[in-house]
């Protein structure tokens, strides 16, 4: 598994009051927003449930990025610059990508990866005022979140960023919400912590269940 202020991006960090306007939107990939590699490596800090070795990688990662946060670097050069062995930079880019930290653009540059890096905070409007891409929050479905459960703006655009490439994105940030607030979410801090627990509790179930199942033995010669 992955082991997931003066100024803080949308949904992530540790950041101050945003004008946010009457309503919020999904952000499906950061469509309208540009990567900043600063607001990038603070946000880094607040992402504690991953090893020094995969923090490395992913710095490196955020110092190659494009604008709008692709980045492709070989792996000899993300093995060089985070001062780790080739196989160990291999392994940590197979962990951030499950966890939604990287996600595969689709696209090669020779024998390099292209990746989107989905790190919250990492964000800023690429334009005027605070853009947020994809579908727009039912204003009945704000006022439940913001006037009934409680949370500021700054928890529901990490709760939109979490549930960003989920299939029903609204109906998986309301999920995500509720499960908050019965763990009496407050501040973003109190969300990552409940994000941090939440993976390393999915993870322990994936282990159990893979020694539950035990060696593939269809995979034994059954001639010698």
């Amino acid at each position: 598994m992955v082991e997931h202020d003066a100024q803080a991006g949308p949904g992530g960090g540790r950041p101050g009051a945003m004008d946010t306007g009457d309503d919020i939107s999904v952000t499906h990939y950061y469509a309208d927003m540009r990567f900043d590699r600063g607001l990038a490596r603070r946000a880094l800090d607040n992402i504690r449930y991953i090893t020094r070795a995969t923090r490395d990688v992913l710095a490196c990662y955020i110092a190659h990025a494009d604008r709008a946060g692709n980045a492709w670097p070989s792996l000899r050069t993300v093995a060089r610059e985070a001062h780790c062995a080739k196989s160990t930079a291999e392994r940590a880019v197979r962990t951030l990508v499950n966890a939604c930290l990287l996600v595969a653009t689709g696209k090669r540059h020779g024998t390099a990866i292209e990746y989107r890096l989905m790190i919250p905070g990492a964000y800023a409007p690429a334009r005027g005022g605070l853009q947020w891409a994809g579908e727009r929050v039912p204003g009945a479905l704000l006022t439940k979140w913001r006037q009934e459960w409680g949370f500021v703006d700054d928890v529901i655009k990490l709760a939109l960023e979490r549930a960003a490439t989920a299939d029903h994105p609204l109906a998986y940030a309301d999920r995500v919400l509720a499960e908050w607030r019965s763990k009496d979410v407050v501040t973003v801090d109190d969300a990552y912590d409940a994000i941090a627990a939440h993976d390393a509790h999915r993870d322990r179930q994936r282990q159990h269940q893979h020694q539950r199942r035990g060696p593939d033995l269809s995979k034994i010669p059954t001639k010698y």
